[in-house]
């Protein structure tokens, strides 16, 4: 078993995989930007409920971070079912099977590169502007995930960490659905309306779907859910 600090430097610093992975996410960031800032306008104009909404700025960083942890949910997934040791969902004993003496494997290690790269991207939008900044409980959230990161690979543990990022991922895209929903209603198939049948928007002011409109979209009809006295 390597020692900690140099699980961690293999993990981070061999051909400085991380370094060159979070230029090439600002750089994939900027074009995004250029290609789709116009579409994101005009779609959040169009569809926005009211003048906060109508920020084409918070539409595009919203499909900005649904690419991406899209991009991260099937490389997670993939690599938890075929490259990580046989640790998933269902067989969790293998997970820790023969820890300390983990060999980390080379998916597993780009992958966890990978989630380094985006969350530094993350933190560094308020110095390079190019997204919105995120709130402060955001940004202590990308911070542990950065601390967790670097320390279930500094202690060998990057199956059990892989299966848990692979976990977070899945929970956060049965969330997007009402995140969407909460800040601009699209005229498209797959929002929040075609996800949740019943309610969009787990919110005081909700959004309950009603049928398909003209153009195969869905129609929401808003409605208020009283709050516990």
């Amino acid at each position: 078993m390597c020692s900690q600090l140099a699980c961690v430097s293999d993990l981070v610093l061999t051909r400085f995989a991380t370094c060159r992975l979070l230029l090439a996410i600002v750089a994939v960031r900027l074009v995004f930007n250029v290609l789709l800032r116009d579409t994101a306008n005009r779609l959040a104009a169009q569809h926005g409920r009211d003048a906060t909404h109508k920020d084409g700025s918070k539409l595009l960083e919203e499909m900005w971070v649904l690419l991406g942890n899209c991009i991260m949910l099937v490389s997670a997934t993939y690599i938890m079912l075929y490259r990580n040791g046989g640790c998933w969902f269902a067989n969790t004993a293998s997970c820790m099977a023969g820890w300390p003496d983990h060999v980390m494997d080379p998916a597993v290690a780009l992958y966890y590169n990978a989630e380094l790269a985006w969350y530094t991207h993350l933190l560094l939008k308020p110095v390079l502007r190019y997204g919105l900044p995120d709130g402060r409980d955001m940004m202590a959230h990308h911070v542990a995930s950065l601390a967790l990161l670097l320390l279930s690979g500094g202690l060998g543990m990057g199956r059990i960490g892989e299966i848990l990022t692979c976990l977070f991922f899945h929970a956060f895209f049965g969330s997007m659905g009402s995140s969407l929903c909460a800040s601009t209603v699209l005229c498209l198939p797959f929002t929040c309306c075609a996800l949740h049948a019943s309610a969009c928007c787990w919110q005081t002011e909700c959004q309950s779907c009603m049928g398909a409109s003209e153009g195969g979209c869905m129609t929401c009809a808003r409605f208020s859910v009283p709050t516990a006295a």
